[in-house]
């Protein structure tokens, strides 16, 4: 992705500093064509390291503050998920852009209220859904869109890692809308229903792993399993077509998509080999060369040439509305054991 072209600095501003937010200052910091001025956080020791590493940038306990000073074209936003709705109100109510952090909100009528403000407004808003930025995601979608796997029947995906230290959404809604995100992206449409399942396991208040399954028309599915049980970072994806299948390691730092081809199957040849001597498996592996840029940097590119341009992000608002209403009937869904819940957006 090419550098926006802008005819001013972006002066950004960037609200909570806790693990997220400091990676946003980093990026922006760096990024052509953007100026971090302030940063926000309730927490005086984290503003203090902010201070340490940056001191050409002002910090602040009070976000109104940022949406006081006029200099500040755009804010991102990282903080805890439940807070989401009422500091991006205040933001765009500011007539400032806005990246806000996945999940967009915890309730599809906030996110629905944010996407309709930041429209009217004319505002950009783009939603932190990292992988969009991925170029092995963008190389799938260019590969199913381009019908090199034939037609796509399913996903499967599982995400896992240790739970976030202060956590206050359940598992689903802190690892699944990185891999919904993923799905809506290659998948091209909405799921029509949902059904998912979960468990506590170590926490007593909130589910630490679940399932989660997408129905598409067509008879399309994605499986999504999510986990805060292993120290084990597993970020993987097999994606199932007519005519080859592909996996996606979205932790590994090479060779992080593989294209298999239909096979070879020894078994069915007529007059083939021996019974002790079949074989079976991939006739042909590609591994695709893939450009080493950083999602998040391209994620900052994006969001500046949206404030520049006003065209739309890849990861916008309303594919995190989206994300938001297939979380919300997937909560509904666990709370009926799994029953299948319709998709409302």
């Amino acid at each position: 992705m090419d550098s926006p072209e802008t005819s001013k600095v972006v002066t950004c501003a960037i609200i909570g500093c806790g693990w997220w937010g400091p990676r946003l200052i980093r990026t922006f910091h760096r990024l052509p064509g953007a100026r971090v001025k302030t940063v926000a956080d309730l927490k005086e020791e984290r503003l203090n390291l902010i201070t340490e590493t940056y001191p050409e940038i002002a910090v602040t306990r009070d976000y109104t503050q940022i949406l006081l000073d006029p200099e500040i074209d755009a804010v991102c936003v990282a903080t805890p998920t439940e807070s989401h709705y009422a500091i991006a109100r205040d933001v765009l109510n500011a007539g400032k852009h806005l990246l806000l952090e996945k999940p967009m909100t915890v309730s599809r009528r906030e996110s629905a209220a944010l996407q309709q403000s930041a429209l009217e407004k004319r505002l950009t808003l783009l939603v932190d859904h990292i992988f969009l930025y991925d170029p092995a995601v963008a190389f799938l979608k260019q590969c199913i869109g381009a019908g090199e796997m034939g037609n796509l029947y399913y996903v499967d995906s599982a995400r896992i890692n240790l739970p976030p230290p202060d956590a206050t959404v359940n598992v689903l809604w802190d690892l699944a809308p990185h891999d919904i995100s993923i799905c809506l992206h290659l998948f091209g449409e909405l799921p029509q229903c949902v059904a998912a399942q979960g468990m506590r396991y170590r926490h007593t208040q909130l589910e630490d792993a679940a399932s989660l399954y997408l129905y598409f028309p067509g008879g399309k599915l994605a499986r999504i399993h999510v986990s805060w049980l292993s120290s084990c970072k597993t970020r993987v994806m097999r994606i199932f077509g007519s005519e080859k299948s592909a996996f996606y390691d979205g932790g590994s730092p090479k060779d992080r998509v593989q294209i298999f081809g239909p096979g070879k199957d020894t078994r069915l040849a007529p007059g083939g080999a021996t019974p002790l001597q079949h074989s079976y498996g991939p006739d042909t592996v590609t591994i695709p060369p893939l450009p080493d840029t950083e999602p998040l940097y391209a994620e900052g590119l994006d969001f500046l040439e949206c404030v520049s341009t006003g065209k739309e992000p890849v990861s916008s608002g309303r594919t995190g509305h989206l994300v938001v209403s297939i979380l919300e009937a997937a909560s509904v869904s666990m709370k009926r054991m799994g029953g299948m819940v319709k998709v409302r957006t």
